[in-house]
């Protein structure tokens, strides 16, 4: 007889076909599953009931000020019933938002009662409130802030003069900006665009006013005026009455007005929940471009690199001064030099100004988004004390670059906790999505060390007589009391993340390799290892060696430590490498040659060049011995190989087309926890080969809180390896805590051909293996002892069909349910009249018969829905049995069944989609400008019935028109209720 391979809880255990269990974890019957609650640990006990920390967040867009206290409540009330720990405030309007409430402008007294609502509603049900720093999302601007304490940029203007002349006129005064302009000098250059520091001339104490009283040399002269003036960059997309000069990033004093007059406004209006349910402020992406100038920007670069920048400040205007890598290297200080007082007087400052009010934290997303960003990711880490990223969801890929950064910065920096804006979305994906479409986004941030999700985004609602509602303009997937799953399937995929970030936030990060990178970079992948990124700031302050290991203070290690592609390096950073290599480290990167900037310079490159020398040697060697380290001049996975650094993780015999994202986090007393990801929207099987000596692996299932110890494992090698399958977007936690000991386990399982994958499993309860077994015949398993076994399953009745004569009724919001009966089940869009674009909640009823024969003791069994779109909430003779959101769509329903007749309900819920593109079948009633809402209706203000009854849904950003295609809604293929048999192996 032909056999085929099955997995065994979960696991592959060799060649053949495969098929896994249940990705929502409801496969295996619940006396398997479950332990007395005094048997579990710590660890276990706060993964099916985490805590707090471990609760995502949602950012709470308040548009424009259209703001109710009613909706606060009810949106906050939602917020916590779903499970979630608080709220990331924002104002936004400008750019995004036409609608608006006059009377409801930033900080007057109006605003300031709803705001002090919110704190005190947040108090009130125990949650979290923090808020952006300034109106608007980035970056720090107010209406309070001068023309002269804004961001500022060199302007210049040139005047050609010919010499020898008596020069007495006005010379043109730079292109000022909102009418301000001081200057900074004014130099004449002779001849072209190369000039010598020696005969450029300062003639600033020959202007008075614009009037330049100056004896010109013979020849051809260039008067360069060089000044200073705002960027005139405003945080534009707050509302208009929050709107004001970006405050000056590279000096303290401004940004401390502009404190006095926003933030720590916000922290009075407070009271005395300040520090407590408000708790954050937040510098969100920086999308303010580039600034080069403040008013103590020449004492400051003096102070620091110890020579003036002036008349060097001509390199700005295109001239070479000097040779051509004089300038460069006068642009590389200058540009460091920025980035430095960007850090120290902007994200610096601005934590400590938060940290004045005890309780209060910074939140910083360090990093720019469209404009180059003026400052060292990992070095702008150190200010936070909570770091953010974002991620994108699919199709729009956007984000993902600052992901790795952000969280090597919290790595780095000694920071547990990495949050991240998530699943910020674009009009492609706008009411498209379920929570398991979001799953696999969620995951893959998880596998790059995201814990901490703030949902982005939850535009407040002020109206409570209208669906889906309120929405940021055209930005973010919807989250909230609108979303038609959010009370059939929100909570439980809460819950899953819950469970995932709570496990991920214990103990330390595992990486392999350390790379020293300059600017936002996330280095390519080598297969099996992990890495983070480090700064020049924490390189310099934090990393040291022990061990012949890279560590840092919060315990971390690395065991490489890779340099940039670039021969130059500063004198200072080269030094501390050489220490770290005495010390023992591995380094890997090319012989640096010179100093890039100015500091010191010429003796900086001699520094540079005999300290290279010292530690690669004068041959520039590929390998080379210094002190107790080595230096290596080849590709990262050749030294790894060399100094014998198996991978972390080793993947094979994989039959996705991507990858498995995982993550490896190191538990106290040498315990290990991975997290594995499938990226794929169909089941993958890979055999995994773990870094992990003699201990057992277990299976923790974030969907449920489920943990099982598995009789599947194989030691090889000092690893231990499984083969696994996981679901279609399935994850799991693979948790190493106990030694093998004299542990058996099972090598194979060969079941019959024609067997139920689904059903066929191998489970331990109290150190007994059972077989699951849903089909007739005789299942041999073989342990790795060698002890074969041969069950025989010879009692199981035949599956029950459910697929026909159902009834269904949808239940409308403003009319009354409508029932219709199927013969089959198909997609509700091929329902005959407007039924097809219906969006929200309809319950599928139907009646079987159960024999009492089919209810022993011994027998479970299993209900499997096949397709669903999307959510499934599931009653058995009126019992509540669970709520399915992500497929397999299947539940254990045994212990709700009774003999005869028995009742089956299924709630499903779809997406609004359908219901949008289905109003647009109808007259418009909503005036528009472009796709956004050109005003709100006075019978949405005052709560009254629409007059267009035919139109259902109401929203402030038009997300589809007549023609857009329509998604498959309800249960559609096929319903069977599978029975299946424990037996002791």
């Amino acid at each position: 007889m032909k056999r085929r391979t099955f997995l065994i809880s979960g696991l592959q255990l060799s060649a053949g076909v495969a098929f896994s269990a249940s990705q929502s974890g409801h496969l295996l019957p619940q006396l398997l599953l479950n332990r007395r609650v005094d048997q579990l640990s710590e660890l276990e006990r706060l993964f099916i009931n985490p805590p707090s920390i471990a609760k995502p967040l949602t950012i709470w867009h308040w548009m424009n000020g259209v703001i109710s206290r009613e909706g606060i409540t009810a949106d906050l009330e939602a917020f916590k019933a779903a499970g979630l720990a608080g709220v990331q405030h924002f104002l936004v309007g400008g750019s995004e938002a036409l609608i608006d409430d006059p009377s409801n402008m930033v900080l007057n007294s109006k605003w300031q009662d709803l705001f002090k609502f919110a704190v005190d509603e947040c108090a009130r049900l125990g949650l979290e409130f923090g808020t952006h720093n300034s109106p608007g999302w980035s970056s720090t601007g107010y209406k309070t802030v001068r023309p002269n304490q804004s961001m500022q940029k060199i302007v210049f203007s040139e005047t050609k003069v010919q010499g020898p002349q008596t020069f007495k006129n006005e010379i043109l005064k730079p292109q000022a900006v909102l009418n301000y302009y001081e200057d900074i000098a004014i130099y004449a250059v002779k001849g072209g665009e190369a000039v010598r520091l020696n005969e450029i001339i300062e003639l600033s104490a020959y202007l008075s006013g614009n009037t330049l009283n100056w004896q010109v040399p013979e020849g051809n002269w260039t008067i360069v005026r060089l000044g200073h003036t705002t960027t005139g960059k405003v945080n534009g997309t707050a509302p208009l009455s929050g709107q004001g000069l970006e405050v000056d990033k590279l000096q303290p004093r401004p940004l401390n007005k502009f404190w006095e007059a926003y933030p720590k406004a916000l922290i009075g209006i407070a009271g005395n929940q300040a520090g407590k349910s408000f708790k954050r402020f937040e510098v969100d992406s920086y999308e303010q471009g580039p600034q080069d100038w403040s008013v103590n920007f020449r004492q400051d670069f003096i102070k620091k690199l110890g020579y003036d920048p002036m008349p060097l400040l001509l390199t700005l205007t295109g001239r070479t001064v000097e040779s051509k890598d004089h300038s460069a290297r006068f642009k590389y200080d200058l540009k460091e030099m920025v980035r430095e007082l960007f850090a120290a007087n902007y994200y610096g400052e601005m934590q400590r100004l938060t940290h004045l009010v005890p309780g209060m934290e910074l939140i910083i997303e360090p990093y720019a988004t469209g404009h180059d960003q003026p400052f060292e990711s990992n070095n702008v880490a150190a200010y936070g004390d909570l770091l953010m990223c974002e991620f994108w969801q699919k199709p729009t890929p956007w984000g993902w670059d600052s992901v790795k950064p952000t969280v090597s910065g919290a790595h780095t920096w000694g920071k547990t906790l990495v949050a991240a804006e998530a699943f910020t979305g674009q009009p492609n994906s706008a009411w498209k999505v379920d929570p398991y479409a979001l799953k696999s986004t969620g995951d893959r941030a998880f596998a790059n060390g995201v814990n901490k999700l703030f949902f982005h985004t939850s535009a407040h609602q002020p109206w409570k007589n209208v669906l889906p509602g309120m929405t940021m303009g055209q930005w973010g997937t919807h989250f909230g009391r609108p979303q038609t799953w959010w009370n059939y399937g929100g909570k439980e995929w809460i819950s899953y993340l819950t469970r995932c970030q709570y496990l991920l936030q214990q103990g330390l990060p595992a990486s392999d390799l350390c790379y020293l990178e300059y600017d936002r970079v996330t280095p390519p992948v080598i297969a099996g290892y992990e890495c983070d990124t480090i700064g020049t700031d924490a390189l310099l302050t934090r990393l040291s060696v022990k061990d012949n290991k890279l560590v840092l203070p919060n315990g971390v290690t690395y065991e490489v430590l890779v340099l940039p592609d670039t021969t130059k390096i500063r004198p200072g950073i080269l030094q501390k490498i050489g220490q770290l290599v005495k010390d023992g480290a591995v380094v890997v990167g090319p012989k640096p040659k010179t100093s890039p900037g100015l500091q010191d310079f010429p003796a900086c490159d001699n520094i540079i060049r005999s300290s290279a020398d010292e530690i690669w040697g004068v041959d520039e060697q590929a390998d080379r011995a210094y002190g107790k380290g080595h230096v290596y001049q080849q590709p990262v996975k050749d030294v790894l190989n060399l100094i014998g650094i198996k991978p972390d993780i080793d993947i094979r015999n994989h039959s996705g087309t991507s990858p498995l994202l995982w993550i490896h986090r190191l538990l106290p007393d040498a315990q290990h926890l991975y997290f594995l990801s499938n990226q794929e929207d169909i089941a993958v099987t890979s055999r995994i080969s773990f870094r992990i000596k003699d201990m057992l692996p277990e299976f923790w299932h974030a969907v449920t809180g489920r943990t099982e110890k598995t009789m599947c494992w194989q030691a090889n090698r000092g690893r231990v390896e499984v083969d696994l399958q996981l679901p279609p977007s399935g994850s799991i936690f693979v948790v190493f805590r106990e030694k093998t000991g004299n542990r058996d386990s099972v090598k194979q399982l060969l079941a019959p051909p024609d067997s139920n994958p689904l059903m066929t499993l191998v489970k331990e309860e109290n150190n007994q293996p059972y077989l699951v077994a849903s089909e007739n015949g005789t299942y041999q398993v073989e342990m790795i002892s060698g002890k074969k076994r041969q069950i025989t399953v010879t009692t199981l009745p035949s599956p029950i069909k459910l697929d026909k004569d159902w009834q269904l009724t949808f239940h409308h919001k403003q009319d009354n349910p409508e029932h219709i009966q199927l013969t089959s089940l198909v997609s509700w869009t091929e329902l005959s009249g407007d039924l097809k674009y219906f969006s929200g909640t309809a319950t599928y009823t139907k009646s079987f018969q159960m024999l009492t024969k089919g209810l022993n003791s011994s027998m479970r069994w299993f209900l499997d829905l096949g397709t669903v779109k999307n959510t499934a909430n599931i009653k058995v003779n009126h019992r509540l049995v669970d709520l399915l959101w992500a497929p397999p769509f299947q539940c254990d329903i045994t212990d709700f069944l009774k003999s005869g007749n028995n009742t089956l309900e299924i709630k499903v819920t779809n997406l609004w989609a359908n219901r949008m593109i289905g109003d647009e079948q109808f007259a418009d009633d909503l005036k528009w400008k472009g796709k956004l809402l050109a005003e709100v209706p006075e019978w949405v203000i005052k709560g009254e019935p629409r007059p267009n009854s035919k139109r259902k849904t109401f929203t402030t950003y038009k997300f589809f028109d007549k023609d857009s295609p329509i998604m498959e809604s309800g249960l559609i293929g096929r319903i069977v209720l599978y029975p299946v048999l424990k037996k002791k192996i």
